[in-house]
C-alpha cells in the first residue's frame, strides 16, 4: 500500500477528466496560488486562471505539502485544477511547466 506518488495522482485522473477549457487565447491573472479544481462548462474568466509563474509556484507547494502530510485527496484536486488552467492558456505555457505537472 503506502503513500501513492504524484504521478500515480495524475494517471488515475486521466480517464475521468475530458480536455476542459480548449485555449482562451490569453494569460490568466490569478495570483491564488490554491484554487480547487471545478468542471468548465463555459470559456473561463482569464481573471480566474492563474498565470504560469502562479502555476509554477503552485506546483511546488503542491509538491512540498504532500511530501509533509502524504494528502491525497488534496494534492489530487491542486494538479487537477493547475492542469486545467494549463490546458486553458495552451499557447502560453511553456512545454517544461506542463512536463513537470504532467508528469508529478
Amino acid at each position: 500500500e503506502g503513500t501513492p506518488t504524484l504521478l500515480l495522482l495524475l494517471e488515475e485522473d486521466d480517464d475521468d477528466e475530458e480536455e476542459e477549457g480548449g485555449g482562451v487565447g490569453g494569460v490568466g491573472t490569478s495570483c491564488r496560488l490554491e484554487k480547487s479544481y471545478f468542471r468548465l462548462t463555459s470559456t473561463p474568466d482569464l481573471s480566474e486562471v492563474r498565470p504560469p509563474a502562479v502555476l509554477e509556484e503552485a506546483f511546488r507547494r503542491v509538491l512540498a505539502k504532500y511530501a509533509v502530510d502524504g494528502d491525497y485527496a488534496y494534492a489530487r484536486d491542486q494538479l487537477k485544477a493547475i492542469r486545467q488552467d494549463l490546458s486553458v492558456q495552451q499557447n502560453v505555457v511553456s512545454v517544461d511547466l506542463a512536463c513537470d505537472v504532467y508528469e508529478g
